[in-house]
């Protein structure tokens, strides 16, 4: 995959994404980072409203190997994932 600034900067606002234990599909929101401060989350929101394509691949990166990206509702900011 190419080198994209993007997609690495919005990895940075990114919440951590919960771990989950059990095998199945499940959907998650996903939210900014809870120690950005205001500037922080306007950058968050504007990545996610500009740049949905570098958002959802920012997102993908950042899942452990064991767990599938299944889709990305950018605008109801739904991820669907697949444990593994």
């Amino acid at each position: 995959m190419k080198y994209n600034p993007l997609v690495e900067y919005a990895q940075t606002l990114i919440q951590p994404l919960p771990n989950r234990y059990t095998m199945g599909e499940y959907s998650i929101r996903v939210l900014p980072r809870q120690d950005l401060d205001y500037d922080g989350v306007a950058k968050y929101w504007r990545i996610f409203s500009k740049f949905p394509n570098e958002f959802a691949a920012a997102v993908a990166n950042l899942l452990p190997r064991d767990i599938e990206f299944k889709s990305y509702d950018h605008l109801n900011n739904k991820l669907t994932l697949f444990k593994k």
